[in-house]
């Protein structure tokens, strides 16, 4: 026993010191992280910031426990329409109520406005926890990991039409949804937290995963399924009450968002914001077409700010807040949209504003939209939090290439992270180049392909990285994402005035690289079954046709290959096969490093009488060579 703790414990080490792809899921929970990713806007394609904050909800700004006690919590739990990682957080309807619900009442005319420019207190804390591709199971339990600190709260259950079907997947897999949740309260357990802890539990959950040794689903009847789905909200909304909440339920405005919970039995008992009914009362003509992106079916930046708009008439007298006019609202909307126009800042999406009625431009107070901003961005859309992610994921004692920058790459993370200390302000904007050879040329594009030899995926970063320099003297760090195909090395380094400083080159995904590398050694230790212009190897044993050239070029690897494999008895009712590609087909080698090229073609897994193989102009069709193989 004693010399397998020593065993685990060193592993465990081992994981956190070689290997941390496990620090934050095994992170202790009291402690802040602030992860984040990008997005693109699905119409405009600009790309957006997420960040997830301190409570793990997808906002850009921390609730401290104060905040917590002394405001009124609204917490949202849903799935990809309540997250919204499609858009901008600030155009997320939480973040649009949030304003609303804080923002001051306007000055009578001729009143004298305050001078400080403080923030004022938060009477409310809008809290959006959706996750998307979730259902109601995972979404309470959720809830229950977060009640003690939500304290008295109005959750907010935002339903979509798929939930029924995600309880019944849930059911299929084995875990009655109430069983599920009521597992959800054996979490605070200290065994429980202290397996949570350690890097080696999430190792063995990712094999099991890799394995597939889940049970396979068994279909529940749908009838089963509503009644599970109707007990859980049951479920919910008591543990709710019980903790001095409200629960509320949130009905899309979409076309079919309705209709499953409208036929459960006790649809009255439920306190429902009913956002279709307000969506068709408000707009006229409503048509939920003129309210979705263009390119994909959620709510766009005029669903959410009507979503937030309803919600707040909906929490008007709950919450004992004056009445305010349509007009009020429109400015204020107003107010809030224009804090977060500067599109060289937010984005080309984050321009958009709404059209009248729905805003009314009014002078803003001095300040007011700084503020706003403050308030909504506190975690930055500048880069700190893409910083402080970036020195996480690399090694920064161990660079790949020391310079006038330090570099580092992170395989896992596909990143290349330059670093400079001491840094002054004009370092970011250095003309950094980033070279990338692939392992396998099947994975690059067309446009790619034309580059050359070494593919220019960057080259000059100064438009295309994130910069975020400190002060003069202190640190700078530029990083690049790197593409998702294997890259065999990258050659980065600086110009200056048509001058290189500095250049190196190092190796990126090296197993990739040294399996293709095995691969070419042991094919051309072997005799060829054929010369030509490529020597090619029949390979029985892997029921392969391998292509070797050396020396080779970029353009030697753009013909038009072929392999002619028959089957040795037509009397199995197979016909004469023929298998034509300008480049290999998906899954084999088409492999370029040094001046050797490799081709890796599988033949089918009948018997084959003799193959043809050869190569032809892609754009004539002439014939290049070609051979026979027995």
């Amino acid at each position: 026993l004693g010399s397998l703790a020593v065993g685990l414990a060193l592993c465990e080490g081992a994981l956190r010191v070689f290997h941390p792809r496990y620090e934050y899921a095994a992170g202790p929970p009291q402690r802040t992280y602030h992860w984040s990713l990008k997005y693109r806007h699905p119409d405009t394609g600009a790309q957006h910031l997420v960040v997830y904050n301190n409570l793990g909800s997808r906002q850009h700004r921390d609730f401290s426990d104060r905040d917590l006690i002394e405001g009124v919590n609204l917490a949202f739990f849903g799935d990809s329409f309540t997250e919204n990682l499609r858009l901008p957080a600030h155009h997320s309807f939480t973040e649009v109520l949030d304003y609303l619900l804080n923002a001051r009442p306007r000055p009578l005319p001729g009143a004298k406005r305050p001078a400080s420019s403080a923030p004022a207190p938060s009477r409310f804390n809008v809290l959006n926890f959706g996750i998307e591709g979730t259902g109601p199971v995972e979404q309470y339990l959720a809830y229950r990991n977060l009640a003690r600190k939500l304290r008295s709260t109005h959750v907010f259950y935002v339903h979509m039409e798929n939930d029924v079907a995600n309880v019944q997947t849930s059911l299929a897999r084995g875990g009655a949804p109430e069983l599920l949740a009521r597992q959800a309260g054996k979490e605070s357990h200290a065994w429980i937290r202290a397996l949570s802890g350690l890097h080696l539990t999430y190792l063995a959950l990712d094999a099991w995963h890799r394995l597939d040794l889940s049970p396979r689903l068994v279909v529940t009847p749908e009838s089963d399924a509503v009644a599970a789905f109707e007990a859980i909200l049951r479920r919910w909304r008591s543990d709710v009450k019980a903790r001095g909440g409200e629960f509320h339920i949130v009905l899309l405005p979409t076309p079919d968002g309705d209709k499953r919970f409208r036929r459960l039995a006790s649809q009255s008992s439920w306190d429902v914001v009913d956002l279709p009914r307000c969506f068709n009362e408000a707009i006229p003509n409503f048509d939920y077409n003129d309210w979705r992106f263009a390119k994909d079916s959620h709510w766009n930046e005029a669903g959410n700010m009507m979503a937030a708009h309803c919600l707040y008439r909906h929490l008007e007298g709950r919450l004992d807040m004056p009445e305010r006019s349509d007009a009020e609202l429109a400015r204020l909307r107003h107010a809030y949209y224009h804090a977060f126009g500067d599109r060289s800042r937010f984005g080309d999406a984050a321009g958009w504003m709404p059209s009248p009625p729905w805003a009314s431009p009014a002078p803003l107070a001095d300040g007011e939209a700084a503020r706003i901003v403050a308030r909504y961005q506190a975690l930055g859309e500048d880069g700190s939090i893409d910083r402080q992610r970036i020195v996480n994921a690399v090694r920064t004692s161990e660079p790949v290439l020391r310079s006038v920058w330090d570099v580092h790459v992170s395989a896992e993370h596909r990143l290349v992270v330059y670093v400079k200390a001491p840094c002054d302000e004009p370092d970011p904007a250095a003309n950094l180049f980033l070279h990338l050879r692939p392992v396998n040329i099947l994975r690059l594009g067309q446009d790619e392909r034309r580059q050359g030899f070494r593919v220019a995926d960057h080259l000059f970063l100064r438009s295309h990285v994130r910069r975020t320099p400190s002060p003069s003297g202190g640190e700078c760090v530029l990083a690049v994402s790197l593409r998702e195909w294997p890259i065999a090395s990258a050659r980065t380094g600086q110009y200056a005035a048509g001058n290189t400083l500095w250049e190196g080159e190092f190796p990126v995904d090296s197993e990739d690289w040294n399996r293709v590398r095995r691969q070419w050694r042991d094919i051309a230790e072997s005799d060829p079954a054929a010369r030509s212009v490529w020597n090619v190897y029949a390979r029985r044993k892997r029921r392969e046709v391998a292509f070797l050239k050396a020396p080779c070029t970029w353009n030697d690897t753009v013909g038009s290959f072929f392999v002619n494999a028959p089957p040795a008895r037509k009397a199995q009712g197979r016909v004469h096969v023929e298998t034509a590609f300008a480049a290999p087909p998906p899954g084999q080698f088409a492999t370029l490093f040094d001046d050797r090229c490799l081709i890796a073609v599988s033949l089918p897994e009948w018997p084959v009488g003799p193959v043809w193989v050869g190569e032809r102009n892609p754009d004539t069709r002439v014939l290049r060579w070609q051979a026979k193989l027995h």
